[in-house]
């Protein structure tokens, strides 16, 4: 009987050890509360959503963007809400509605930019963010084909005769 009390005197005092040596690990650990992150205060993300060959060598990037705040988020145009070159500059929104939200405003680029790049830049809760616009691949190709089950993008027009479909949509300049 000597030897099995050797062998379990043995096992308790690894057992022990082991809870030790795991209790002082934890201990050191910070606490992670469980808690969903906050809803306020948070960036708004600029997207390129894609881009469209117009057919006469010209494209158009369609823009759009994700508000993860609970409430909207207010981005003045200017140095903190610009497109870059500044001559497509000013369609963008001021606005951003919470959640996210693609093909927002698009920019038609003439033939001889479709080889550029179109930044969008927002700045708010203190972090600047940018994205690309530009049509260096192909994986970014949109078109305007009918969709399954014979889906196709809304049109809208008014009194006057104009008419607007797709990322273009239909917008009047500012006042």
């Amino acid at each position: 009987m000597g030897w099995v009390s050797t062998i379990v005197t043995s096992v308790v005092l690894v057992l022990f050890a082991n809870a030790v040596a795991k209790s002082t690990v934890n201990a050191q650990q910070p606490p992670r509360a469980l808690l969903p992150s906050t809803s306020q205060g948070l960036a708004v993300v600029p997207f390129m959503e894609g881009w469209y060959d117009n057919g006469d060598g010209s494209i158009t990037i369609s823009f759009g963007y994700h508000n993860r705040n609970e409430e909207n988020v207010t981005v003045a145009l200017g140095e903190d809400n610009r497109i870059e070159p500044a001559r497509f500059d000013g369609i963008q929104p001021e606005t951003y509605l919470p959640g996210r939200h693609p093909g927002v405003f698009a920019v038609t680029l003439p033939a001889s930019m479709n080889d550029e790049t179109v930044w969008w830049h927002i700045k708010s809760a203190g972090q600047e963010l940018k994205v690309p616009g530009e049509s260096v691949s192909n994986a970014y190709e949109l078109d305007r084909n009918p969709r399954p089950q014979g889906s196709v993008q809304p049109v809208i027009w008014f009194e006057n005769g104009r008419r607007g479909s797709g990322p273009e949509g239909v917008w009047l300049p500012r006042p």
